[in-house]
């Protein structure tokens, strides 16, 4: 954990803080032995707006591209409770986690609010 800090703060003063959040995402998913992982952002009115993706194809990124803080996927509720929460077997592709199967055993979907 300590070399993945390291890394960060030796990005140049410069970079885009997408870049950076980027970078950051993709420390953060390889530390938690994840596959994929996202970022939101707060925008008004009250949604949640992808700003960053790790290892999702572009059609599970498109399924969580923006959210309603109101609604029921995971990002959100995580958002209103101002806790994380776990979701297991969730298909991340599937931001209502209606659709299709679930995925497999020991999976799920991780949210933290910051």
């Amino acid at each position: 954990m300590k070399a993945r800090f390291a890394l960060l703060e030796s990005v140049e003063r410069d970079t885009e803080w997408t870049e950076i959040l980027r970078l950051a995402l993709a420390h953060a998913v390889a530390e938690l032995g994840g596959l994929g992982g996202a970022v939101h952002l707060r925008r008004l009115p009250p949604t949640l707006q992808l700003v960053a993706t790790s290892g999702l194809s572009p059609a599970d990124a498109r399924a969580w591209q923006t959210l309603d803080e109101g609604g029921e996927q995971a990002p959100a509720e995580a958002v209103r409770r101002g806790c994380r929460v776990w979701k297991p077997r969730h298909r991340f592709g599937h931001a209502t986690g209606t659709a299709g199967r679930d995925g497999p055993p020991g999976s799920g979907l991780a949210v933290v609010p910051s």
